[in-house]
């Protein structure tokens, strides 16, 4: 009851577009990535039968909850504040952020660096999927504002 009527509907949006992430979130990572991963690390197991060494995946429980549970903080953590990106562009007029464009795109590759490996492929990739994200919420911010415009 302390908050205005517009201020409830952010805030209600904003809490189910969070739970919506993490519901992806959870999924993305138990039934895909997690998924992938295991398969990757069982392709080192080789048979005593085909070769001459036999290896085989040991792994102890503790460390697949580990991985697991730094996986998924990890996604959640980036996701939410890619939410909180998005909201902060709403605020901003959209000439502003087509003018500054260039600063997002290196902000973009800045981020990417801090939260990959030092891999040069996997930094471009996730630049490049914020990139396309970034291009893709701005083509939906235009349109809606045309729209808006349109009433």
């Amino acid at each position: 009851p302390a908050l205005y009527k517009y201020e409830y509907l952010i805030i209600r949006n904003l809490f189910f577009v969070s739970i919506f992430i993490y519901v992806i979130t959870t999924y993305f990572t138990y039934e895909i990535f997690l998924r992938y991963c295991w398969k990757f690390f069982n392709s080192f197991q080789l048979n005593a039968e085909e070769n001459l060494v036999s290896i085989h995946l040991e792994t102890r429980i503790a460390d697949y909850l580990n991985f697991f549970i730094e996986t998924f903080l990890l996604l959640n953590i980036v996701l939410h504040i890619f939410l909180v990106f998005i909201l902060f562009l709403y605020k901003i007029t959209l000439n502003f952020i087509i003018q500054y464009r260039k600063i997002f795109y290196l902000a973009f590759f800045i981020f990417a660096t801090l939260i990959t490996p030092p891999d040069i492929f996997s930094q471009i990739i996730v630049g490049f999927i914020f990139f396309a994200s970034f291009e893709v919420f701005l083509f939906s911010l235009f349109l809606s504002k045309e729209y808006r415009k349109g009433e």
